[in-house]
């Protein structure tokens, strides 16, 4: 595949040991600028590209718009703040570049439609950062369930539990992230509502801030679909717990339980016998960040070389944030919310 120019916006702590050691492992990725207010950062992760051997050494920028100008970057990724997500797409569009953006893309749905007229007045490449689309799992319980072993869905289950405390620095800013939906939840809202292909959504959110942020700190939500499904969701950032992300899916003929972390599939029917259909990992497998973290970067590069439309594209970035942000009204209001089918 060919060379891409690769520039990163934004030099926190996802970039820097996830985008950036995953982008060191894709062949066609070049990474040849990176842009942070912070200079400090700016030359350690420009020795740590060098020390890793890159085939390429970045420019330094202090102001991502210069960036922008640097003709050969073929590609953004954005990695700022969220509250800042929409304008650097935005104008990495308009200059030309394809995207790959954190979420949440924007806070507004209308923020959504700007940047997506962007990518298609640009005919750029946009994609988001829902890299658990991407996991091996997620892939082999989506394609279990459209091959239909156990029926039509009809429960999806699934529970977070991270022993994080209190969030700090900007994580701890409502302003800043948007909240723990459109921060943490939207991930497992777009997990759940991917593998049973969205519809009218109905969500019903209770929440609880006891760790003294502004920022919820725990939470159930229902999900109900016009097509019958049922979802719930549970998360807390002060329990005690495994790194699991388990996922749940009952249908009417039986039951499928995977786990993002381990890669462990199972599908139960009602003859008694549990069937491993786990997808197959190399022995020396590993992960910077989460299963499909890598894989979304190779497949953004993929889309890029090809003008292929990625999985987690425009859609999906605009579902998620309906969902993530109906997920919010619905707590601060006490009431049910209903995101319309996005087709």
């Amino acid at each position: 595949m060919q060379e891409i120019g690769i520039g990163i916006v934004g030099l926190g702590e996802w970039a820097r040991t996830v985008h950036i050691p995953n982008l060191l492992r894709l062949d066609s990725a070049r990474i040849r600028a990176l842009a942070s207010r912070d200079d400090n950062r700016l030359q350690s992760t420009h020795d740590m590209i060098r020390d890793a051997g890159h085939p390429t050494q970045p420019r330094l920028y202090s102001d991502y718009t210069n960036l922008l100008s640097n003709p050969n970057v073929d590609a953004v990724v954005v990695c700022t703040l969220n509250s800042t997500h929409e304008e650097i797409a935005l104008a990495a569009l308009n200059a030309g570049k394809h995207v790959l953006c954190e979420k949440p893309l924007s806070f507004t749905p209308e923020g959504c439609s700007r940047v997506r007229a962007a990518a298609a007045a640009a005919r750029r490449v946009f994609q988001v950062g829902l890299e658990i689309r991407y996991a091996d799992v997620a892939a082999e319980m989506r394609n279990l369930l459209r091959s239909g072993i156990v029926g039509n869905p009809r429960m999806v289950h699934c529970l977070i539990w991270r022993d994080w405390g209190a969030p700090q620095g900007w994580r701890a800013s409502d302003e800043a992230t948007g909240g723990i939906h459109l921060e943490l939840s939207i991930h497992y809202l777009d997990l759940i509502d991917w593998m049973v292909s969205g519809g009218d959504a109905r969500i019903y959110t209770a929440g609880g801030k006891s760790l003294g942020t502004a920022i919820t700190d725990h939470f159930w939500m229902t999900m109900s679909y016009d097509s019958g499904v049922l979802a719930n969701l549970g998360l807390a950032i002060f329990a005690p717990a495994e790194n699991v992300i388990p996922l749940e899916i009952v249908g009417d003929k039986g039951r499928i339980r995977g786990d993002i972390i381990t890669g462990r599939v199972e599908v139960w029917l009602r003859d008694g016998i549990v069937r491993d259909v786990s997808p197959s990992r190399p022995p020396n497998y590993h992960f910077d960040g989460f299963p499909g973290s890598l894989e979304s970067l190779a497949s953004f590069l993929q889309c890029v070389a090809t003008g292929s439309e990625p999985i987690a594209g425009i859609d999906a970035a605009t579902r998620a944030t309906a969902l993530a942000l109906a997920a919010r009204a619905s707590e601060e209001s006490g009431l049910p919310v209903t995101v319309p089918d996005h087709k």
